[in-house]
Formats: C-alpha cells, structure tokens, sequence
C-alpha cells in the first residue's frame, strides 16, 4: 500500500461521506469536528507508509481494505466523557469541549 493507492483512499473517503449524517443524527454531532479534520488529514496525506519513520515497521495493508462500518447499539454511543481517559497525559483539552 502506498500514498497514492487512490482507490483505498477514495473508498475510504467515499465511505466517511456516505455514514457522516447518520453520525450526526445519533447524538454524535460534538464529534463531527474531528472526524471531518481526521479525514481531511488522511485525504491531504493519504495513508502512512513503511517509508515514513514512525510507522517503518508498521504495515498498514491489511487494515486500509475494510471501508468504514457503522456501530450499533452500545457501540454507537459515545460521548466526550467516555473518552476521557483515553487521552495521553499532558494532553491540551480536546476541540469538542466546550
């Protein structure tokens, strides 16, 4: 897999466009912020590569295939305080607190 494998990348974009109103419409409309800049990130850099440093040792193929899923039921509720303690210490607040 590449940067410039276009038809991974498209899939995924395509993917992100197609559930992006079904997430907001399920209570998860605070989230669309960074879910719109991660995916902008991913379509301006495409995806890491084992030439890129941090991710050398890491083959990314076979998780690029799979285009996105919908969660459903537990899975798909999910707020800013469930999130919480995944963040890294020292990190600056999250852009959907308020």
């Amino acid at each position: 897999m590449t940067r410039n494998d276009s038809k991974t990348l498209d899939g995924f974009l395509r993917s992100f466009k197609s559930l992006e109103p079904m997430w907001s419409k399920n209570g998860q409309a605070w989230l669309q912020p960074v879910r719109r800049a991660a995916i902008a990130r991913l379509a301006d850099i495409g995806f890491p590569t084992v030439h890129d440093e941090d991710w050398r040792f890491t083959n990314l193929a076979p998780s690029s295939r799979p285009l996105f899923q919908p969660a459903v039921g537990a899975a798909a509720s999910v707020d800013a305080g469930s999130l919480a303690p995944l963040r890294s210490p020292g990190a600056t607040a999250p852009v959907w607190s308020s």
